[in-house]
C-alpha cells in the first residue's frame, strides 16, 4: 500500500519553489517525478508526494487552447523542473512560478473528489503534451533526412558536373 509523505520542506522565492522530500532508503533508480503546471507527483515505492499548486508553475507551454500547429514547433524539452536527488538519500525540486509572488501555502487543501478530478486533468494534459512533444521530434526528424537527401543529390550533381567537365576534356584532345 502506498504511503504517503508527511515529512517535506519547502521554501520559495519571488520566482521559485524549492521542495526537499526525504528518500526513506529507497533507491534512487525508482524515483519518478510527474509534473504539470498545476499539479507534482513524486513517487519512489512504496512511498510518494503529491501535491495541487494554488498557482501555475512554469512549463513550457500551456495546452489548454491552443493551435496544436502552431504549438508542436514551439515546444521545447525543458520542462521548468530540476531535480537533484542526493547521496544523502534526498530528493531536491525547484519550479519556476508563472506569477512573480509569494504563496501562503505549497498545496490546495481538497477533498478527494476534486483531488481525483484535478489528477485526471493533470494526466490528459501530461499525456496531449508528450504526444506533441513526440509530434515535433518526428518533423524533426523528417526534416533532417529532407535535408540529408536534399544534400546527396547536390553533391551528386556537383560530382556529375566535374565528369561531364572531364568527358568533355578527353574529347577535345
Amino acid at each position: 500500500m502506498p504511503v504517503a509523505i508527511r515529512d517535506y520542506s519547502w521554501h520559495e522565492s519571488v520566482s521559485s519553489i524549492y521542495i526537499t522530500l526525504p528518500l526513506n532508503g529507497c533507491n534512487r533508480n525508482n524515483v519518478d517525478i510527474f509534473h504539470t503546471n498545476e499539479y507534482l507527483k513524486v513517487s519512489f515505492p512504496p512511498f510518494f508526494f503529491e501535491i495541487f499548486f494554488p498557482h501555475k508553475v512554469w512549463t513550457d507551454l500551456n495546452i489548454d487552447d491552443f493551435n496544436e500547429e502552431e504549438i508542436v514547433d514551439s515546444l521545447i524539452e525543458d520542462n521548468g523542473i530540476k531535480c537533484l536527488i542526493s547521496d544523502e538519500g534526498k530528493v531536491f525540486i525547484e519550479l519556476l512560478k508563472v506569477e512573480k509572488i509569494l504563496w501562503t501555502t505549497l498545496f490546495l487543501d481538497l477533498n478527494k473528489e476534486d483531488s481525483k478530478i484535478r489528477r485526471l486533468k493533470a494526466t490528459e494534459w501530461r499525456h496531449k503534451y508528450e504526444e506533441l512533444l513526440a509530434r515535433k521530434k518526428i518533423r524533426a526528424e523528417r526534416a533532417r533526412d529532407r535535408q540529408a537527401i536534399s544534400d546527396s543529390i547536390d553533391q551528386y550533381d556537383e560530382y556529375r558536373k566535374e565528369l561531364e567537365v572531364k568527358n568533355e576534356n578527353i574529347k577535345q584532345r
